[in-house]
């Protein structure tokens, strides 16, 4: 079909971002949290691009700096990818968390800044997530990354963002002054007095900024009360520090909470957080510090039929490990573990060919014996 005949991304996407909406609800109300609601998402919105295929999108996008291999080999501008979809889907997601954790009664807009490092202690749930995610975010909430969000509020290390606590902030420079522009700035300087003074001169901060009233800070307070760690996991490894300041920034939010606002913001809603230990795993594994939680809530099942999980070997989303510990927990006639060699989380989309190869060499003949 010729480009003329395709129609423009732009004029379906208020259609699957209505989907998205409609959906986001319901997998939130079934247990999906964290990064895994963007992910559930992107089903919906794949769909809705699906139905109205073929597609191309209205303005060019940039040249890769390295070339994919496999699918889409030859650079299209203009083509439409299953990334799309993803991306069409966050900002409805993103719109919806932060309406679920900005719990006061008048709540205002924050942001784009505290947006940014409320959804990302929201969407990970860890101080260290893969720096791609970020940039997407931040994609999200109208922000340039690498001007406005790195060496501000986090840093790279590797291919990870670490998320700063206020005290790190501040020792770096970098946590600027109290006010309405950034209320991330505001609130973590709050935690800082709090945590190196005592909470009443962090209240006596606010007081004399004249904030002890704004709504906004009521909102952004609120935020950051649900989604920051409350308590750093027990372990015998060494905690890791990052974990460890913002669970600290959480205790001095929430006394001056008790002490300021306790009738105007409503208590944090604290989720269980149950800490994943990685069984044999070495002290300098880059995944043990990751403080990579397993979802509380999820029944472990039990299948009648095989269970195959096909995977992108190089999949940072959802890490390997956590999949295969997944598959050792479930019951079935048969389970096997496939990882695509060089995939990533969209192994399915990019290493098709391979994909589909492992379908019909070890699924489709069990398949057929039914």
């Amino acid at each position: 079909m010729s480009k003329t005949c395709r129609r423009v991304r732009g004029e379906v996407e208020p259609t699957v971002r209505a989907a998205v909406r409609a959906k986001v609800k319901e997998f939130q109300d079934a247990g999906i949290g964290g990064i895994d609601l963007y992910l559930a998402c992107f089903g919906p919105a794949l769909q809705g691009f699906t139905e109205a295929w073929p597609l191309t999108r209205g303005t060019a996008r940039p040249q890769p700096k390295t070339k994919r291999k496999g699918l889409f080999e030859e650079f299209d501008p203009y083509s439409v990818r299953p990334e799309d979809a993803l991306e069409a889907a966050r900002p409805e997601v993103k719109q919806w968390r932060m309406e679920q954790l900005a719990t006061v009664k008048r709540q205002h807009h924050l942001d784009a800044l505290t947006e940014w490092y409320v959804l990302a202690w929201d969407a990970f749930r860890a101080p260290r997530f893969p720096a791609d995610e970020a940039l997407k975010l931040a994609r999200v909430v109208g922000l340039d990354f690498d001007q406005q969000v790195k060496n501000w509020m986090c840093e790279i290390k590797s291919d990870d963002v670490i998320l700063w606590d206020s005290v790190t902030r501040h020792r770096n420079g970098k946590l600027r002054h109290v006010g309405e522009e950034c209320m991330l700035d505001t609130l973590h300087w709050a935690a800082k007095t709090a945590r190196e003074q005592n909470t009443g001169a962090a209240r006596s901060l606010l007081e004399e900024a004249r904030l002890l009233g704004d709504p906004t800070l009521l909102t952004g307070l609120g935020a950051m009360l649900n989604v920051l760690p409350p308590a750093v996991p027990s372990s015998k490894k060494k905690p890791d520090l990052n974990l460890t300041g913002a669970a600290n920034d959480f205790q001095a939010l929430e006394r001056l909470r008790k002490l300021a606002f306790a009738e105007t913001v409503p208590a944090p809603m604290v989720p269980e957080q149950i800490p994943l230990e990685l069984a044999d795993a070495a002290e300098d594994d880059d995944v043990t510090i990751r403080p990579w939680q397993k979802r509380p809530g999820v029944a472990w099942c039990k299948f009648a039929i095989p269970i195959f999980f096909l995977q992108g070997a190089e999949d940072f989303t959802t890490p390997t490990e956590l999949a295969r510990r997944y598959l050792a927990s479930i019951k079935a006639p048969r389970k096997e573990f496939v990882p695509l060699k060089g995939g990533g989380h969209f192994t399915v989309f990019m290493n098709s060919g391979q994909f589909l190869g492992v379908l019909v060499k070890r699924v489709r003949p069990l398949a057929l014996r039914h």
